[in-house]
């Protein structure tokens, strides 16, 4: 609760920005703790703006005051954007900036990566570890990695077919 206090304090001075990434990865279990504890207090704050990224879904909030506002004025879902991946010349200068001899591999990088900066760095990783053959399942494994070790941490607690939904 100190952290509340010394933030409402700062916030009446300056604007505060909070950006969690990731939370697509909490259980809903965790997601209600989550609220509970975090979010319905720092949002309440004057000048806190909290940016909340994830992927493939958007979470609703239970507690009224958490709903984007905007979505409440304009009755739809306004307040939530897509990220797009970089463009072709973007991921090639990203790549040429992570490992010279990986730019020849930048168009199927790409196509695989969808532009995404970190799919990007993480396939440049697995061509570097790879001495630099290029194998499209193992691009792709290398963009899902945290992905696929959730899902063998999980062991038999998830049943076969709840894995195959998870896996691309």
């Amino acid at each position: 609760l100190w952290t509340i206090s010394c933030m409402h304090m700062i916030s009446e001075e300056k604007t505060i920005v909070v950006i969690i990434d990731e939370v697509s990865i909490l259980s809903s279990a965790q997601l209600a703790l989550f609220e509970d504890y975090f979010l319905s207090y720092y949002l309440v704050l004057p000048k806190v703006l909290v940016v909340l990224a994830g992927r493939y879904q958007v979470r609703t909030w239970k507690n009224f005051v958490l709903r984007p506002r905007q979505s409440l004025i304009n009755n739809d879902d306004s307040t939530v954007r897509e990220l797009k991946g970089f463009e072709p010349n973007n991921s090639e200068k990203q790549i040429s900036s992570l490992e010279e001899k990986a730019i020849v591999f930048t168009s199927k990088i790409h196509s695989v990566s969808g532009g995404s900066p970190g799919y990007n760095r993480k396939i440049v990783e697995q061509l570097i570890r790879n001495n630099f053959q290029f194998d499209e399942l193992a691009a792709l494994q290398a963009c899902n990695e945290e992905l696929y070790a959730a899902v063998q941490a999980a062991g038999d607690d998830l049943a076969p077919d709840q894995a195959g939904e998870l896996l691309p």
